[in-house]
């Protein structure tokens, strides 16, 4: 009796081994068919209405940006010469701020005041 199990282990055995040679065959075959470049797969499915889009977006944003940094390069320099032109002008009150500009303003008020009561003391 165990002669007989012994066979019948030994004959399932080989139906699997057989079963398996089947799938090995299948799946290289299957691989076969199957070769295809990577890159022509890829674009198959790429849909290029998309990718058209999007090109024109790239395309609309690169131009929006060199279209700002124009603007901004022209407001720097307007700033850049706003604040050079002040520096150089800094108008009445840093006149005033040198000595001898406060000797000429203090005379002024001075002949100011002389006029002032001399009008007060005719009228």
């Amino acid at each position: 009796m165990a002669g007989q199990e012994q066979k019948k282990f030994i004959e399932n055995l080989q139906n699997f081994s057989d079963a398996l040679e089947g799938v090995v065959e299948a799946l290289k075959e299957q691989n076969k068919s199957r070769e295809t470049d990577p890159l022509n797969a890829l674009l198959e499915n790429i849909d290029s209405k998309k990718i058209t889009q999007l090109i024109t977006d790239v395309q609309e944003i690169k131009k929006d940006t060199t279209d700002i940094n124009k603007k901004l390069d022209k407001l720097l320099k307007t700033q850049q010469n706003t604040a050079s032109a002040s520096a150089k002008d800094q108008g009445l009150f840093t006149k005033v701020g040198s000595p001898e500009n406060k000797n000429q303003i203090m005379d002024g008020v001075k002949i100011i005041g002389m006029i002032a009561i001399g009008v007060l003391a005719i009228g």
